[in-house]
Parts: C-alpha cells; sequence; structure tokens
C-alpha cells in the first residue's frame, strides 16, 4: 500500500516580460525560459502557474517552448536539454493564472489581487469566454483594446498603444460582482 505521495507545485510565477514590474535580466525569453526549466528540473517541480495581470501571452510563450524543446541549443549548438531533461520539463503541470485587481482598495489604497487559474484545455476560449465578456466599472472590457479604451478615456494625451496598456492595466480593476 501506498501512502500519501507529494509534489510541489508553485501556482504563482511570473516570467520575463509580465505586465507589472518586470525586473528580469534575461536577454531573450528563449534565456529565459532556459534556465527557468532548468531550475525547475533541480527542485523537482511539479507544477508551475505562469502567472501575469490580465493575460495568458506569457503562459503560451511557456507552453511554445517545452513543444520545440528538442530544438534549443546551447552556444555550441548541442542539445541545451537532455533526453532525460525533455522528459522532466514535458511532465511538468504547465496553466495559466489570470492575476486581476479588484475593488475595493485596501486600507493603504492597493487594489486587491485576485488569481483566476484555469485549466489548460481552456485556453482556447479564455478570450472569448473570459477576457472579452468581464469588464470594469466603467463597462470597459477585461481584454488588450479594452484596458487600452480605458487608459485613453483617463489619459487621452497618452497616445502609444504599448504605453497606455503599461500604464493602466495597473490602474484597471474589477468590481466582485463583475467577476462572479
Amino acid at each position: 500500500m501506498i501512502g500519501n505521495t507529494w509534489k510541489k507545485w508553485d501556482l504563482h510565477v511570473h516570467t520575463k516580460g509580465t505586465k507589472k514590474n518586470d525586473q528580469f535580466g534575461s536577454r531573450t525569453m528563449d534565456d529565459f525560459f532556459s534556465l527557468f526549466f532548468k531550475k525547475a528540473i533541480e527542485s523537482q517541480i511539479s507544477g508551475i502557474g505562469i502567472t501575469d495581470y490580465f493575460s495568458i501571452d506569457n503562459y503560451l510563450s511557456a507552453i511554445n517552448y517545452v513543444e520545440n524543446i528538442e530544438r534549443k541549443e546551447d552556444s555550441t549548438g548541442g542539445s541545451l536539454f537532455s533526453d532525460e531533461d525533455i522528459a522532466k520539463i514535458r511532465g511538468i503541470f504547465i496553466f495559466p493564472n489570470v492575476e486581476l485587481r479588484m475593488l475595493p482598495s485596501t486600507g493603504a489604497e492597493r487594489l486587491i489581487n485576485i488569481h483566476c487559474l484555469f485549466r489548460p484545455s481552456y485556453t482556447n476560449s479564455l478570450q472569448n469566454d473570459f477576457f472579452n465578456t468581464i469588464e470594469n466599472q466603467d463597462s470597459f472590457k477585461m481584454n488588450r483594446q479594452g484596458i487600452i479604451a480605458y487608459g485613453r478615456k483617463i489619459k487621452p494625451d497618452i497616445t502609444n498603444e504599448e504605453d497606455i496598456y503599461t500604464e493602466h492595466k495597473n490602474t484597471y480593476a474589477l468590481e466582485p460582482k463583475k467577476l462572479k
């Protein structure tokens, strides 16, 4: 008879390119994920929630990296990972964790963070069934275009879409009843 089996999971992992406070020093996403997955193997991690604000873009980048892992090469042109490491990486359960900001703010005037964990098989439906249906208190959708439109309303003097998106994903917030 086998007793409990314990596995290490990290449900909240931001990656390079995270939408808020990206302080990762890796040159490229490939450089980041190379070290990321080597550390995951070393730490015997079995599950990872790739987290970002209002987005699954970095989750999709992680999945793409794993799908193409046999082609990853080191600086000499050799395989970056052994066959055993590739099998271990492919055995890690990777899932999207969408971090949202909720009203009301705390006593310290900070918005409350909430995490929505999704099964990987649902990712194709997330855009239509989740990001395109939830709206903030001013009725702007929670997708990229909605956040940009919301930012334009607040600060019409900012014209660059990427700047608007970057700044206003930090101010975009949901009321709990809208998420419900």
